[in-house]
């Protein structure tokens, strides 16, 4: 898209603009949710880049609101709020803070700490990646560095610098250059190259210069992607090597890199937030071992504890440590080295009294170190309010103040909801999925639905698209209930909701939808007619999905009847893997409305498939021979079905009695259109089998032969 390269300045700003939303999750999820509202794309890119849109966008309209109902803040507004309330607790409270909050309010508070702090950072912390001003050497000692984004948001909240003060240039950075670089550093030369650059708490991370920009764009998903794991799964622990290393393997692999080494050589550069002492960050020597940067990191936040003199005899013999490899800053002189220090201190004198006189002041108003109710309370309003605007993002707020009768009837009256994410729908819990499909719901609900199990076992094309998704039901090996579940949203849905869920499914043809609207069916007889068995034209057996009832246990609500889409052919089918796209809107759906935690670790540690960049490509080609391939293949099934009575005990004794299914070979140049069959990092035996009746091993083996594979892909441990 560049012009460079044949394209146009303006497809390639939509390229640059389109990696800024999607590179980051919370972005992302602002950007869905702006759409799922109705938004124009314009307005929905300001929001999900915290710029401004048109009031007459955002303002609800008249007639719009129920009565006595009011318009819930935006999430940014909300995250803002919620953010200085804990900056204002005392220090050794604001962990606790956190720990209370409802996992997604937590989340959507760190992710939007790390979104207000990371721009900055970028641009600032790799100054041998940025032009060097007039009068500014490259071989100085030490630079001044903007202050901003190097902590995280857990460790910022923890060290005070929720509101820090202004911020300044790094020397030779443009004002005002924008934000399309954000992530990636621009190096120049013949050809120029390019670096992939993100913060972690306490440390900054940039790979090798290379000269290919695509490479370092997906690069730099991964580290990204990896920061998002740090986050989401550090909890109370600190972070470590060992688990930053392990969120490295597992980003790299969810980001289509087929090892970690196409990652590297990483560099890294610790950095300690040192605003109350000297208003500035201290940074570390780059160096290309995580655990020697982890080691400089942790001696500087023991001497920042130790208070100033400790700091300052840590930060001149950093200063004075040689550059690893040539990289980065010179070393300082013993006289050079003290001189900094002592002046970066004396330069903050008038910032530390004023830190000092806040510090006063706050203490006569707060005589006690425990949290007053009041305080409490307000926190307890604050996160409600963050909650409540992110559900209005999805567009959960506007369908409940539109008044129909019908949708009223249906949430109140019948209690009938769609355990939509439970099995195939279960793509439903992604917002741009739920917008694309005209789904709005009046509520969401997570749910868990006993004695079902998730598999995909509906097929699909293999190399590209192999499994979906559906609900099966599960009993003992001893007869009786299972204790197998599943887990997922509820969606509450009326009659047109339904028929556009149906139809979409492919659970009604579009004629069949037509009708039921046409004659303005009721919302009995839409779900009636879902749960009849369908068998298409020339087969023995019913396939594809059908409307199952189940009993869902709502979290912390209580039971309710619920309708699956869960798979029509109830006899023994094969498992097919899921693509790993189809697989990430499972995953992130699960994440995103903080499903149970042993079944979202369950869900990472489903097999997928990886296909070849060239399947699209390579696969229409052989398309006849190809096509008459699957026809043998799915008839081969039907005849073993059909030499069988069907009845086991389990769904397992039907996977070991099923016999292998296996994909078309493909030769010559069709090989080209071969994937990889990836392992997800496996998780205990214990959360397996309180997901799936089938044993991982066996699952593995049977998927391993069906794509014609010697062993899976990178398992992450």
């Amino acid at each position: 898209a560049h012009p460079d390269k044949g394209g146009s300045q303006e497809h390639f700003h939509a390229v640059v603009r389109a990696f800024e939303v999607l590179s980051c999750a919370a972005s992302r999820d602002a950007y869905d949710g702006a759409l799922a509202r109705g938004l124009p794309g314009p307005a929905a890119f300001a929001i999900a880049t915290k710029g401004s849109i048109p009031s007459s966008d955002t303002a609800p309209k008249p007639g719009k609101r129920c009565r006595g109902q009011s318009v819930p803040l935006s999430s940014e507004t909300a995250l803002q709020q919620l953010r200085a309330a804990v900056s204002e607790l005392p220090r050794e409270e604001r962990r606790g803070a956190l720990d209370k909050l409802v996992p997604r309010v937590r989340e959507a508070l760190l992710a939007y700490m790390q979104k207000a702090q990371a721009p900055a950072a970028l641009a600032s912390a790799a100054p041998a990646a940025s032009p060097v001003a007039e009068g500014e050497s490259e071989s100085s000692c030490e630079s001044e560095e903007a202050p901003g984004g190097g902590e995280s948001a857990a460790l910022a909240l923890e060290d005070g610098q929720a509101a820090s003060g202004a911020q300044e240039e790094t020397p030779g950075q443009v004002s005002g250059a924008g934000s399309s670089g954000r992530g990636v550093l621009r190096q120049p030369g013949s050809p120029p190259t390019y670096r992939a650059s993100v913060f972690v708490p306490g440390l900054f991370v940039v790979t090798k210069p290379i000269p290919s920009l695509e490479r370092v764009l997906q690069q730099h998903a991964a580290l990204v992607r990896a920061r998002e794991l740090v986050a989401l799964g550090s909890g109370d622990m600190p972070l470590d090597s060992k688990t930053f290393r392990a969120a490295l393997l597992r980003a790299s692999e969810e980001s289509g890199l087929r090892e970690a080494a196409d990652l590297g050589p990483l560099f890294f550069t610790a950095i300690v937030s040192a605003y109350t002492e000297v208003n500035r960050q201290i940074k570390g020597r780059q160096t290309a071992d995580l655990e020697a940067a982890f080691q400089q990191r942790q001696r500087l936040l023991q001497a920042k504890a130790s208070g100033w003199p400790a700091l300052r005899k840590e930060w001149i013999a950093i200063m004075q440590t040689p550059p690893e490899g040539g990289q980065g800053h010179r070393a300082c002189g013993a006289e050079e080295a003290t001189r900094i220090a002592d002046a970066a201190w004396q330069a903050s004198a008038a910032t530390r009294a004023r830190a000092e006189a806040r510090r006063r002041k706050a203490s006569t108003r707060r005589p006690s170190r425990t949290q007053p109710p009041a305080q409490a309370s307000s926190l307890q309003r604050k996160a409600h309010a963050v909650a409540k605007a992110l559900e209005a993002e999805e567009g959960v707020v506007e369908e409940q103040c539109v008044k129909r009768p019908e949708a009223k009837r249906f949430a109140a009256g019948t209690k009938k909801v769609d355990a939509a994410s439970c099995g195939a729908a279960q793509l439903a819990a992604d917002v741009g999925t739920r917008s694309r499909r005209g789904l709005a719901p009046s509520r969401l609900l997570p749910a868990k639905v006993p004695g079902w199990e998730l598999t995909f076992s509906l097929r699909g094309v293999p190399y590209l698209e192999p499994g979906f998704a559906a609900l099966r039901r599960t009993e003992a090996p001893t007869g009786g209930a299972s204790e197998v579940c599943s887990h997922g949203l509820c969606l509450d849905l009326d009659s047109e909701g339904w028929l556009r869920l149906l139809q979409t499914e492919g659970v009604f043809s579009l004629q069949e939808a037509g009708d039921l609207r046409s004659r303005r069916a009721s919302l009995e007889e839409v779900l009636e007619r879902a749960q009849e068995l369908r068998k298409p034209p020339g087969e023995a057996r019913p396939s594809g999905y059908r409307l199952a009832p189940v009993e869902a246990e709502t979290y912390g609500s209580g039971k309710v009847t619920a309708y699956a889409l869960a798979s029509a052919d109830e006899g023994p089918l094969p498992a097919h893997p899921p693509s790993v796209r189809y697989w990430r809107l499972l995953r992130d759906g699960a994440r995103r409305h903080g499903l149970d935690r042993d079944y979202r670790d369950f869900l990472s540690s489903l097999p997928r498939y990886a296909p070849s960049p060239l399947a699209p490509v390579a696969l229409p080609s052989l398309l006849p021979g190809f096509l008459a391939s699957l026809a043998g293949m799915a008839s081969a099934a039907q005849g073993r079905r059909r030499r069988r009575d069907g009845k086991y005990r389990s769904t397992a004794d039907a996977a070991e009695q099923e016999d292998d299914e296996v994909w078309p070979e493909l030769v010559g140049a069709a090989s080209a259109a071969r994937g990889q069959l990836v392992a997800g990092p496996p998780a205990s035996d214990k959360v397996w089998a309180a997901f799936c009746s089938t044993p991982r091993s066996l699952l593995l083996g049977r998927l391993e032969r069906m794509v014609g594979q010697d062993g899976p892909g990178p398992r992450l441990q």
